[in-house]
């Protein structure tokens, strides 16, 4: 309950924050959703990512919400992390599995640009980073614009579906 209270406490100051964590780590996962309204959920769209992830992700918010004695946090939706462009059929059946296991609807999609990760990492940059580096000659993966044009377009539909929720008097 202390990330939720330093949440709380700063609240006033931020239209958002967003906590990023890693798929491995259940006790850090159940903290940071416990503090958290909304939960967003990746998956690679495997058979095992999207239902055992998945339900792992929904086990989390469940003890979240007990611990809150609310109804909060609520699953915002999901979104589809590193499909290839020619991977239309395996989006859409992992579409479905995930309307079957969730109910919450598909937020958008980031490609899978494995250079693009790798120069980021090397280089400690964001995707965004790396594209304004890239006005200053420094060299950068093809695709970089596309990942970052990716994240936005995501990005925007999270704001969009908690904007809505918040105005709804949900969030």
């Amino acid at each position: 309950k202390r990330l939720h209270h330093a949440l709380e406490r700063v609240a006033d100051d931020y239209d958002l924050a967003v906590l990023d964590l890693p798929p491995g780590d259940p006790m850090m996962q159940t903290i940071a959703i416990t503090a958290s309204d909304l939960v967003v959920i990746p998956t690679s769209l495997d058979q095992v990512s999207t239902v055992q992830g998945t339900r792992t992700v929904l086990d989390h918010v469940a003890v979240a919400q007990a611990l809150r004695t609310s109804t909060l946090p609520r699953v915002l939706g999901w979104i589809a992390t590193f499909p290839l462009p020619s991977a239309q059929r395996q989006l859409a059946a992992g579409a479905a599995e995930m309307a079957r296991v969730l109910g919450a609807p598909m937020l958008g999609s980031v490609r899978y640009a494995s250079a693009v990760a790798h120069t980021c990492r090397a280089r400690g940059l964001t995707v965004f980073e790396l594209i304004e580096r890239a006005a200053e000659a420094e060299r950068h993966p093809a695709n970089a614009a596309a990942v970052a044009s990716d994240y936005a377009a995501v990005a925007n539909r999270i704001l969009t579906a908690a904007r809505t929720l918040a105005n709804e008097g949900v969030a």
